[in-house]
Order: C-alpha cells, then structure tokens, then sequence
C-alpha cells in the first residue's frame, strides 16, 4: 500500500505517460519508505495507510485527508521522480548497465540534466518541508505523530519550531 499512484505521478510531474508501470513503481516504495515514513513516524504511517487501505483516500475525511492529498502526496510524488531520476534510462544487463534511449528522442546533456535533478531535488524538498512544518504545527490532531529530530530531519534540516 502506498500514499500515492503511478496515475498520481503522471498528473503532477515531468514523468511521462509512455513509462511502464513497472520501470517507476519500485520508487514509489523507495521514496514512501527513505523519506515520508521516517518523517510521519511508524505509527503515523501505519495509521494512515491502514485508513487508505480500508477507505481509499477518497473517502477519508478531515485532517487525516488533508495531511495525505495536500501534504504527503506532492511530497511523494516529487520524491519518487527524484528517486526515479538516476535509473529510468539505465538498466542492468548480462552484458553490464546499459543506456536507452528511445526513438525521436535525445539525451540530456551533463550540465542540461543537472539543471533538470536540482528543479526536480528542489520541488521534493520544498514539499516535503512543508510536510514537516504542517505535522510539527498541527501536532495535536495527530496523535499517533511523535515529533522526534530522527523523522524531521532528512536532507531537509532541522525544524525548531516558532522563535
């Protein structure tokens, strides 16, 4: 079970409709599992992906549902393209790693795709600070969130709260 859908990350990223399912799904994990679990906690995570599996996220309601549609999904979303960045072209073979690169189509160069991993690295950051502010601003409606430097601090820096 995860927060977010392959349909998800089309709609709201530069990863195209033309991928396989199967070449982006394993970085919906990596990113629900290196990213938003160690900011939510266990707990959390597993609260709300138990309310996603018993109602899907359409028919949850309230701040659970506001937490996972505004916060956690965009979070995800760029995380997973993030993840996603480094191996989507790249497949390991009997003969080694190998590089694709699809009809009509030409790769990026070193400096131009630079310039498209810190967009994509930026977008995942913002949305995922923002997850964290939001959890450490609405603690109390949250009760199974347990604010810890360990799942608030990720390549994101430390959140003090209000001075």
């Amino acid at each position: 079970m995860a927060f977010i859908t392959l349909p998800d990350i089309i709609d709201y990223s530069p990863i195209s409709s033309q991928i396989d399912a199967k070449f982006i799904e394993p970085f919906i994990t990596t990113s629900q599992d290196i990213h938003i679990e160690p900011v939510l906690g266990s707990t959390l995570n597993s609260d709300l992906l138990e309310l996603i599996d018993t109602y899907n996220v359409t028919g949850i309601t309230g701040t659970n549902q506001t937490l996972i549609v505004s916060y956690i999904q965009p979070a995800m979303i760029w995380l997973t393209a993030f993840e996603g960045l480094h191996f989507l072209d790249k497949k390991i073979k009997n003969s080694g790693i190998v590089k694709s690169a699809g009809d009509g189509s030409t790769n990026l160069s070193i400096e131009e795709f630079a310039d498209f991993e810190k967009k994509i690295k930026d977008n995942a950051m913002f949305y995922k600070s923002r997850l964290v502010k939001y959890l450490n601003d609405n603690v109390s409606s949250f009760p199974s969130y347990c604010y810890t430097s360990t799942n608030n601090i990720n390549s994101i820096g430390l959140y003090l709260g209000n001075f």
